[in-house]
């Protein structure tokens, strides 16, 4: 029974922290992750303390469910990150160039 529950429990947190990352809220599913990952090594040793690990663990991605951590939201909101951010988008959706035939090189090779 006890491994049932557990087993429940688990799968409750795992299915939180992946929810979070479908619904685009990645800062704080990585930190559910990481808290998840110490919560367990913590406790690791003995079959109670990964039982209190993974009931800790589902409380704290319940809790962050409701209230998410904002780390990076302040630094995010600033002018220069904010173009920064526009930048790199822009460098991303740009198409790559075509590459020159060995013709079209030798022709913009200017000799004097």
């Amino acid at each position: 029974m006890e491994f049932i529950i557990i087993g429940i429990v688990s799968a409750l947190n795992l299915i939180v922290i992946v929810h979070k990352f479908r619904k685009g809220r990645v800062e704080d599913g990585i930190f559910d992750s990481i808290l998840f990952a110490v919560m367990a090594s913590l406790f690791a040793g003995s079959y109670g303390g990964m039982v209190v690990a993974m009931i800790s663990s589902l409380i704290i991605s319940i809790y962050l469910w409701a209230s998410p951590p904002m780390f990076f939201r302040k630094l995010s909101k600033q002018p220069d990150v904010e173009q920064a951010i526009k930048d790199i988008k822009t460098f991303i959706d740009t198409p790559p160039r075509k590459q020159k035939s060995e013709k079209d090189k030798l022709k913009d090779l200017h000799f004097d």
